[in-house]
């Protein structure tokens, strides 16, 4: 494929028809020309002299125009001689009149000095002012050489340019413009598919549109802070240059679509079911049920897993003297349990056959497997399961329940992933967990906007989130735009808010002594995929935040 010559490049892209290249060999070198100008006293030249100026003749006219100047010198006249001293009896002969400086321009053949000749320029003095150097009196020469032939043609190759209607393709997705370019090789006037140097496209916009599109491109994004477990990046903008690209400087925005965490690990069900002896929760025994998720994924229920309780009793001594039978299976993905999960059977065993027929049972439940909804009393390391959002000015913490933080400790930032000194004037607090060991905190140390999230699919008959919370607001009230925590449904294709579960307001307490359970409603999102988003919005004024043991049920 034969490369363009430098004349194409004259012709821009979008010029239609075509323009040769000479096969000739290149005009000769530029001459070198010189302009000698008188110069008035000034400043820098006090008595006068001359200015000279050189260049290159580039329009070829014969002449050194003002902008073919490319050096300028001067050449000044000496000063004026000072008074003969007065003779007795009269005045004294005038001092001798200062020097005045000639400048000689003259040709130079080619040669060792200039090789395709030139101009010689002379300074000296014209001491009788008649505007020649006197003999011998040069003081200085200054040369300036023409330029040297240019170089031979490309041989006489064309360059053309076609442009042919594109219909709508994956080049252009409403049609446009193809523009095809490169060298009439076989100089037959047309340009041939294997005289085609480079190709691009001009496309029309979508009907109805005006302006420049908009363009988003998804790229995989590995694990790491932005996606725990991997996922999408989407970057957005506006196609400024209409390459239907979008180019790093385009960019507007990015959004990230992640991958949910892989559900086996620390996020089943688990029941337990346990003799009851005879008290106040059963006067006559039965047993004890337990249940809860796996956060730890040790395959046993810890007893800070535990999100509920309840007894199924025996009958008293009498006729109804039966005992209690449970019966626990799994139960699979479906419409009782998204995700699957167990149910539980109870009632009594009224034929005292130690088993628990189908017309024994008096009561169901469903413990179900929260696949994607990960960590919610932040037992797991490292936040894993949510994203923590970027903080300009303040940490993201997990603390051990029982730990009193003080202004200036130094504590790990899950969002800057290193050491930081803590500046809250909220501090020194003791924190308390309610479900575990941990709990997380969001201290703060000047204005700024942070978020922790995660994307998962609300189960099937979910209806409503529990948490506890602790905050300290050090501001004189909350404030809708600037001063507030706010728990979000969000739409995780484009992080736009769907619904705003809990938000502080405009005389709510500035400072809950201790964890505070809440409770928002969230029948209207079962079943859908949701991105569950806290983001505490500090601007006014310190505000420290402290949460844990999300449930949803």
């Amino acid at each position: 494929m034969n490369r363009l010559p430098n004349c194409f490049a004259a012709l821009g892209l979008l010029t239609l028809g075509a323009a040769a290249c000479s096969t000739e060999d290149g005009p000769a070198g530029k001459l070198s020309l010189a302009r000698v100008d008188e110069q008035f006293a000034s400043r820098d030249c006090p008595q006068g002299g001359h200015e000279i100026e050189t260049g290159l003749d580039d329009n070829r006219n014969a002449q050194l125009d003002d902008d073919e100047v490319t050096s300028v010198s001067l050449v000044c006249n000496g000063a004026e001689g000072e008074a003969g001293e007065p003779a007795a009896g009269g005045p004294g002969e005038d001092g001798a009149s200062g020097t005045v400086s000639g400048v000689l321009v003259s040709d130079v053949p080619a040669g060792s000095v200039c090789e395709y000749g030139g101009q010689r320029v002379e300074v000296g003095v014209d001491a009788n002012a008649d505007g020649e150097i006197d003999e011998g009196v040069v003081t200085d020469t200054v040369y300036v050489c023409n330029g040297g032939p240019g170089a031979a043609g490309n041989g006489g190759r064309i360059a053309l340019v076609t442009t042919t209607p594109e219909p709508a393709s994956a080049n252009c997705a409403n049609g446009g413009q193809r523009i095809d370019h490169g060298l009439d090789s076989n100089a037959d006037g047309a340009l041939q598919p294997s005289e085609v140097d480079g190709t691009r496209y001009v496309c029309e916009r979508a009907p109805g549109t005006s302006g420049v599109g908009s363009v988003v491109v998804s790229t995989a994004e590995p694990a790491g802070a932005n996606c725990p477990s991997g996922g999408q990046r989407l970057d957005h903008g506006r196609d400024a240059n209409g390459n239907g690209a979008l180019e790093p400087s385009e960019v507007a925005g990015s959004t990230y679509a992640c991958s949910g965490a892989n559900g086996a690990n620390g996020t089943s069900s688990l029941v337990n079911v346990d003799v009851e002896a005879p008290g106040n929760n059963c006067a006559a025994g039965g047993s004890k049920i337990t249940h809860g998720i796996d956060d730890d994924g040790s395959g046993a229920l810890e007893p800070a897993e535990v999100d509920g309780t309840r007894y199924a009793c025996n009958g008293a001594d009498g006729s109804d003297a039966s005992v209690v039978r449970v019966s626990v299976e799994v139960e699979p993905s479906g419409g009782n349990c998204t995700g699957g999960g167990h149910v539980v059977k109870v009632g009594l065993d009224d034929n005292a056959d130690q088993t628990l027929q189908a017309e024994e049972v008096d009561s169901t439940s469903y413990v179900c497997d929260f696949d994607d909804f990960r960590n919610p009393s932040f037992e797991l390391p490292d936040y894993a399961g949510w994203t923590v959002g970027s903080t300009s000015s303040g940490q993201w913490l997990l603390v051990t329940s029982g730990t009193t933080l003080n202004r200036g400790d130094s504590a790990f930032d899950y969002a800057d992933k290193r050491n930081e000194t803590l500046n809250s004037i909220g501090l020194p607090t003791t924190f308390t967990s309610t479900a575990g060991t941990l709990l997380a905190v969001q201290q703060q140390s000047a204005p700024g906007v942070h978020r922790i999230y995660q994307d998962f699919t609300v189960p099937i008959g979910t209806t409503t989130l529990d948490w506890d919370m602790y905050y300290k607001n050090t501001a004189a009230s909350f404030n809708a735009l600037s001063q507030y925590i706010a728990i979000n449904v969000r739409d995780p294709s484009d992080d736009s808010v769907l619904a705003t579960l809990y938000k502080t307001a405009v005389g709510d307490p500035l400072v809950l002594s201790q964890m505070t359970p809440f409770s928002a409603d969230l029948t209207a999102f079962a079943g859908r995929d949701i991105r569950f988003d806290i983001e505490t919005n500090i601007k006014i004024s310190w505000m420290d935040v402290a949460l844990d043991n999300f449930d949803l049920h």
